[in-house]
């Protein structure tokens, strides 16, 4: 008879405790539904929405080249649901990585929020600061297409059309499509660069650089006629040997205004300098 009873119990229980869990289930899914579409109803409320993009920065960038990759991709929905150009869940990284991508003479990207309706976009672009050229160096003063490269020797544009001619030239190094390829390796760029801002200073001015097997490279000089040296070799004292033979009385190589006159001046052998006189 208490067993009976118990057994009743127990079901109606255990009936109750299954009404309970539907309810909850049923809450649970209305609830759901009520979030997901409440989400989907401000997710499409004009008032946070994208409209403008704001550009700043550009140099050799178009505003207008950066505005449409942002438009485009901030256009359609996520999961066909949610709207891409919601100023809470636009993809910041991916219009920020797209440009990176596109535009290889941008160094950096910022995204920001401006307004509920627009972004910021600043670009950080590289500096010029070497040419890299086709052909050879013998034709270096010929109408020769360039491409800008930044402090790390980085190929990252086409330069026809801009003012660059203040810019050193190299030539060599590079096989095939020259964007995104480096000259040199950084630190040998750096270094080269540092060592013609020091010839500059003992009054060789190197417009051109000819890069060449074993390190040797031949420079170009505004005055005319070449400097060789070897990127192997101890640059400093090479420098400081031609800085000697420069300023002295024995020195052959200028002409009767004192300008520099030679054909070249051979520094690979750093203990033994042979030049050329014009």
């Amino acid at each position: 008879m208490f067993s009976r009873a118990r057994g009743l119990e127990s079901g109606v229980a255990r009936r109750r405790r299954r009404r309970r869990a539907k309810v909850r289930l049923i809450i649970s899914v209305v609830l759901a539904v009520v979030l997901i579409g409440g989400a989907l109803v401000i997710s499409r409320l004009d008032a946070i929405r994208i409209e403008r993009v704001y550009p700043s920065g550009t140099i050799l960038l178009k505003e207008e080249e950066v505005m449409a990759i942002a438009r485009e991709a901030i256009a359609g929905s996520y999961l066909y649901i949610f709207p891409k150009n919601n100023i809470f869940i636009y993809p910041r990284t991916d219009i920020k990585n797209t440009l990176l991508r596109s535009y290889p003479e941008l160094s950096d990207v910022s995204v920001s929020f401006r307004d509920f309706k627009s972004i910021s976009i600043n670009i950080s672009e590289r500096k010029s600061q070497a040419l890299w050229c086709l052909g050879d160096y013998l034709g270096a003063l010929s109408e020769s297409k360039c491409y800008l490269s930044d402090e790390h020797g980085l190929v990252f544009r086409d330069a026809s059309g801009l003012e660059n001619g203040s810019l050193i030239r190299f030539f060599g190094g590079i096989e095939g499509e020259p964007i995104k390829k480096t000259i040199l390796p950084a630190e040998e760029f750096l270094t080269t660069l540092a060592f013609v801002e020091r010839l500059k200073q003992a009054g060789l001015s190197v417009v051109v650089i000819s890069l060449e097997e074993g390190g040797v490279r031949k420079g170009g000089l505004l005055s005319g006629g070449d400097i060789i040296w070897n990127a192997n070799e101890d640059l400093e004292n090479a420098l400081k040997n031609l800085e000697l033979l420069l300023a002295s009385s024995g020195f052959k190589g200028r002409d009767k205004s004192g300008n520099l006159s030679v054909s070249y001046i051979d520094i690979q052998n750093v203990n033994k300098i042979f030049y050329k006189a014009k």
